[in-house]
């Protein structure tokens, strides 16, 4: 699947060139271009002032900086996360290099990173998700964590923990929208830092010739 993504967006990632591996999350494996790092597109530091580490030093476990991807829409659709040589490298996507001061300065209103003593849980909001639910209730019903599990959460208390929280958990199905409006989560004066848990909770979807939009960048720019 991950070797028809690359092609499809004209990479040329033939069989002769790499193949690609479901487990743990789907990895690419191959050439030293596909192992090189995130191609044109793509931006962000490794640690080093800026040079890339030698495979020696990564493998000796050398700490790398954090990698932000700035993407097209193009390269956007690309599983670049799954690249083996990302595979112990924190990284994460923006959808524009504007964010990247918002979110410098949303850490530090608050102090740093999100404390995980200030933490607001939707678990199973629709009741219908059984398992999920015995499974992760005991470990999210602990105090400091507040939350819901197995109905909707009360659309204004769900707003209220969203603003004054540092992490929002949210595990059912899709992206939650259903329960918390795109528009709303904009205009809030400060958003938690959110954990979407749930199937395709993460994905844009492209509307016309619009660019690609969803519930993950209404929290990015809450």
């Amino acid at each position: 699947l991950l070797r028809n993504q690359w092609r499809a967006a004209g990479l040329g990632l033939g069989p002769a060139a790499g193949s690609a591996s479901n487990d743990k999350g789907a990895s690419i494996h191959g050439t030293s271009r596909a192992a090189a790092g995130p191609g044109p597109g793509a931006s962000g530091r490794v640690a080093g002032g800026g040079t890339r580490s030698s495979g020696a030093e990564i493998a000796a476990g050398e700490a790398r900086s954090p990698l932000i991807l700035v993407l097209d829409e193009v390269l956007s659709a690309l599983p670049w996360e799954s690249m083996p040589c990302l595979s112990d490298q924190p990284v994460c996507r923006l959808p524009c290099a504007a964010l990247l001061g918002r979110c410098v300065e949303a850490a530090q209103q608050r102090g740093g990173a999100a404390s995980a003593d200030s933490a607001f849980y939707v678990l199973n909001p629709s009741g219908d998700l059984n398992r999920t639910q015995s499974t992760l209730e005991p470990r999210f019903a602990r105090s400091p964590w507040e939350g819901v599990a197995g109905q909707p959460p009360a659309r204004e208390a769900l707003y209220a923990a969203l603003e004054h929280k540092d992490l929002f958990v949210y595990c059912g199905h899709g992206d939650g929208s259903k329960y918390v409006s795109a528009d709303r989560l904009q205009r809030l004066p400060r958003c938690a830092v959110a954990m979407l848990m749930g199937c395709s909770s993460g994905a844009l979807r492209r509307l016309g010739g619009l660019a690609p939009s969803g519930m993950p960048l209404s929290y990015l720019h809450g």
